[in-house]
């Protein structure tokens, strides 16, 4: 679970990366000179541009702090943090929306790398003069006092250095370390804030946005831990200090499994009190640690079936970070004939038509329907019509090395286990002709080397899951004589060969259609849309989330319309203030004229609007500041006149004070 970052940890932070930066003589990825609508990477609705959030950096192994700073040669002269006018402090303390606004925390670090110590001590002071001019309403006042004082700490901290020295990575480290019960104390105290407090700091840019109500959060015990399956990735971030995240799965005893961390960044301040990862059952007993700093990997073997958890965190370490739990490919030979022991006791094993050797000391490739490779590893099961009775045993998702498993024709029952999901090299899967029921698992889909999937003449129900999509070398697909519901993956639409067309089931996608398709035609035919420069499947009979650069949601209906360095020439049309489900709207940096529809205030749902760098004209629509969900508004680069509507001023990401105009309450 994440706690408020104070903004001078983020300042502090962000110097570090910024150094690193500098080293690799690489510009710095979160260097943003002005704002602008981003590109989506997503079907989502694209993020906030961070301000002050650091740019993912590899963590240093900090040396004592050197005795004297290093010099460099006179650097060309660089403004680190614009200089702002400090106002004289108000008698009365000001409201939380005109100290923010003043403060203007987005501002913090300015627009340019610094360069010498002499920029990061102009930096510093003016963000500290700033703030000692200002008198902070009451519920952020002990914050405010104690991030000045901090402020003023390293301010102190800096002046003996060289003002025309070079910015060392080893001093800024050091100088990060002594600050550490500061940032601490800053942070405990926003954490003590009002949750809707809180929030209007983020979204000012004060405290990290990230840190407050983040989706990625997780509980940081056991009684709150985050329900992950087998196999699933999920993104966390950890706070400073003692913060921990917590996640728990269902394991099965005698399988291996495998917590990884394939992705992370992490800074840490202090010193590391526990293992980065360790493993608990379901009693709190501990089973499996990371061993060193570097560790970010463990691996250990389920003792009992039941619920363990990964415990992440350090007691120093902060960042963001990707967990997996998957199971781990076994490393010995020995554990395939575990796998093959549970088999044979779960399916009624001495009522085989044919067990030869098996449970015997001969190898496993003498026991009956069983191919091994060199490494004696199981590489085929080939139990087909052998009167296998019961329930397939989830120990069979251990077979690493398994390419076919082939056990049609038995009187095998329960469902499908989810850990068939787990095996990467099954080329050849048969299951047809028992009396599996459920659902068939996700998983699956998982399978990328899978060429054959037969299910036929089971009593599985439930819909075909999308993730079947997936399996891109599919080559044969059997699925009649079941009882499916829903629709089919539209991949298979003209795949392989199949038995889909006996289903009675329509292809998922081909849906009635949308009525927002009249409104995308308008824009189509208004805007030049045979010279776009990408117009993939528009005014064509495909669905419309198939167009170039459209998004729908569940009921069909646009949710983003994204057309950015498109060429788009024309007026935008009115029509677009009929697609009632829009979250994002994209047209910057095309050639649109005109004037700003203002239907586009009907929009209830826009959180972003984006039509910077185009040749609109006329004044903003007072509609627009009637948009109750909208949070990002960017219209630079325009030919726009008159007033902006007040209401816009306060939008937590804008680029309005670029447009020279004023507010219409002014």
């Amino acid at each position: 679970m994440s706690k408020p970052v104070s903004i001078l940890t983020l300042s502090v932070v962000m110097l570090i990366a910024l150094v690193l930066v500098g080293c690799s003589g690489e510009a710095s990825p979160t260097a943003t000179p002005e704002p602008a609508a981003p590109s989506p990477t997503s079907a989502a609705a694209p993020a906030p541009t961070a301000t002050l959030a650091p740019a993912p950096a590899a963590t240093p192994t900090v040396a004592a702090a050197p005795t004297s700073a290093p010099s460099a040669p006179q650097p060309t002269a660089t403004t680190v943090l614009a200089p702002t006018a400090v106002p004289t402090a108000a008698s009365a303390a000001l409201s939380l929306d005109e100290y923010l606004t003043r403060l203007d925390c987005e501002t913090f670090g300015g627009e340019e790398e610094p360069e010498t110590y002499g920029d990061l001590l102009a930096s510093f002071s003016t963000v500290a003069d700033r703030m000692s001019a200002l008198n902070p309403p009451d519920e952020i006042a002990e914050w405010h006092d104690a991030s000045l004082a901090t402020f003023e700490k390293v301010k102190t901290s800096l002046e003996p250095f060289p003002k025309d020295g070079e910015i060392d990575l080893i001093a800024i480290i050091a100088l990060s370390e002594s600050l550490e019960e500061d940032n601490a104390k800053a942070m405990e105290i926003a954490s003590r804030m009002p949750a809707d407090v809180r929030q209007r700091m983020a979204d000012a840019g004060c405290i990290d946005e990230d840190a407050v109500g983040a989706g990625d959060d997780h509980g940081d015990d056991t009684q709150n831990a985050t329900s992950i399956a087998v196999g699933e990735t999920v993104s966390g971030s950890l706070g400073s200090g003692s913060d921990k995240d917590v996640f728990v799965f269902d394991a099965v005893a005698g399988m291996n499994y495998e917590a990884r961390l394939p992705d992370r960044f992490f800074i840490s301040f202090g010193s590391k009190t526990e293992p980065l990862i360790t493993i608990q059952d379901s009693a709190g007993r501990e089973v499996a640690r990371s061993e060193d700093d570097s560790e970010t990997e463990v691996t250990w073997r389920a003792e009992i079936t039941g619920s363990y958890y990964v415990v992440l965190g350090d007691g120093a370490s902060s960042g963001d970070y990707t967990l997996i739990v998957q199971l781990a490919a076994p490393g010995q030979a020995a554990t395939d004939r575990e796998a093959l022991v549970a088999l044979y006791n779960a399916t009624d094993g001495p009522n085989w038509s044919d067990n030869t050797n098996w449970l015997s000391d001969a190898p496993m490739e003498e026991w009956f329907g069983v191919n091994t490779d060199g490494e004696g590893r199981v590489i085929q099961l080939f139990l087909r019509d052998n009167q296998l009775s019961g329930e397939i045993p989830p120990e069979l998702g251990s077979l690493g090395g398994l390419r076919s498993l082939l056990l049609s024709g038995n009187q095998l029952s329960g469902e499908i286990p989810s850990e068939l999901g787990s095996l990467p090299n099954l080329v050849s899967l048969s299951l047809g002709d028992n009396r599996l029921s459920g659902e068939i698992p996700p998983e699956l889909g998982s399978l990328s080397n899978l060429e054959e999937l037969y299910l036929r003449r089971n009593q599985l129900g439930g819909e075909i899951p999308m993730e079947l999509g997936n399996l891109s070398n599919l080559l044969r697909l059997g699925l009649i004589g079941n009882q499916f519901t829903g629709c089919i993956p539209q991949a298979f639409q003209g795949g392989p060969s199949q038995d889909l067309g006996d289903l009675g089931l329509p292809f998922c996608g081909v849906a009635k259609e949308s009525p927002d398709r009249p409104a995308l035609v308008a824009l189509y035919n208004a805007t030049d849309g045979p010279n776009w420069e990408k117009n993939d499947n528009w005014l064509s009979d495909a669905p419309i989330f198939q167009w170039h650069g459209i998004t729908t949601n569940a009921n069909n209906r646009v949710s983003v319309l994204w057309l950015d360095y498109n060429q788009l020439r024309g007026k935008i049309p009115s029509e677009l203030g009929s697609l009632s489900g829009l979250e994002v709207l994209v047209l910057s940096r095309n050639e649109l004229s005109g004037e700003i529809p203002p239907e586009l205030g009907n929009l209830d749902n826009l959180e972003t609007l984006g039509l910077d760098e185009n040749q609109l004209s006329g004044e903003t629509p007072a509609a627009l500041g009637s948009l109750p969900n909208l949070r990002e508004l960017y219209l630079r680069d325009n030919l726009l006149s008159g007033c902006i509507p007040s209401e816009l001023q306060y939008l937590p990401h804008n680029d309005l004070g670029q447009l020279g105009l004023p507010f219409c309450d002014e």
